[in-house]
């Protein structure tokens, strides 16, 4: 849909004046009103697992670089 699109744009820019704030609200509506579809979803929240510390020595046997690069 976004190819099909694609030519109109251009076309949008003459459709007003940039000097005053109405193009911007506009925009601003669009982008507000494109977020409501993930506002309103209900979805659970992930589960979150609690990692148990890591000693050094194994930190650095499964990352070398990361383990040096953190100093």
């Amino acid at each position: 849909m976004v190819k099909m699109l694609s030519g109109v744009w251009p076309l949008l820019l003459g459709l007003g004046d940039a000097g005053t704030s109405v193009l911007f609200i506009g925009a601003s509506i669009l982008v507000s009103i494109s977020f409501a579809p993930i506002l309103l979803s209900v979805t659970p929240a992930p589960t979150v697992e609690v990692a148990r510390p890591m000693s050094l020595r194994n930190l650095f046997s499964g990352s070398q670089l990361g383990t040096v690069g953190i100093f």
